[in-house]
């Protein structure tokens, strides 16, 4: 398993991946109030609220993301395809970075990489 963050606006809430919905073989599962499953087939990509973490990023970091109290979920996954899947939703804000526990760098940006 992997694991990446998802960092956001304040307004960036845990029901916005409750609520998606993707193709027929893509199914969202409620685990909580802070976590959210979706699997597809055998892979499965867990989110977590995980807020918290922000007392790990430098001030440099913090200013990169350009919010006070960014939202964070944690991404644990099996498969990039289904992460990406995930990632490409077209309702998710703009504005958004990926910390791959060595990089920050923006949403789009880790898109492209998992594309190549």
């Amino acid at each position: 398993m992997k694991r990446v963050l998802l960092i956001g606006s304040p307004d960036l809430g845990i029901a916005f991946f409750k609520t998606r919905t993707y193709t027929d073989d893509i199914k969202t599962y409620v685990i909580s109030n802070r976590e959210v499953q979706i699997r597809m087939n055998d892979n499965i990509v867990k989110i977590e609220a995980a807020n918290k973490i922000i007392k790990e990023f430098s001030k440099e970091e913090i200013d990169i993301i350009g919010y006070n109290e960014p939202k964070i979920f944690m991404f644990t996954y099996d498969n990039e395809d289904l992460l990406l899947k995930i990632l490409s939703d077209g309702e998710m804000n703009k504005g958004l970075f990926i910390d791959d526990f060595g990089t920050l760098i923006k949403l789009e940006d880790f898109i492209g990489k998992l594309n190549k």
